[in-house]
């Protein structure tokens, strides 16, 4: 379910992405301690990605409304190992907070 126009406290990064999708790539993919993100669309024609590391960011009366700014929380994340062990995949499983 998606909320727009709200945000969660206790970002710790911002930086200008060209699209959501680079933003969310980021926390599940480079980021292995990303646990969300609040993406600014008040910043065009870039965005500002704002990452989440601490799951604490979101508790009930730290979620607030802002607009233009929409909050995504990282659900969870699936690896595949090789017979060696080492991960070859993380699925993108990031579902819209609130």
């Amino acid at each position: 379910m998606k909320r727009a126009n709200q945000t969660v406290g206790g970002t710790t990064t911002n930086f200008a992405v060209n699209n959501v999708q680079q933003c969310l790539d980021y926390c599940v993919v480079t980021l292995a301690t990303c646990v969300g993100v609040d993406i600014n669309f008040q910043s065009a024609p870039a965005i500002s990605c704002w990452v989440h590391v601490n799951s604490n960011d979101y508790v009930p009366n730290n979620i607030g409304n802002a607009m233009g700014i929409d909050s995504y929380q990282l659900m969870g994340r699936c690896v595949s190992t090789t017979t060696q062990g080492s991960v070859t995949a993380v699925s993108r499983l990031i579902r819209l907070v609130h």
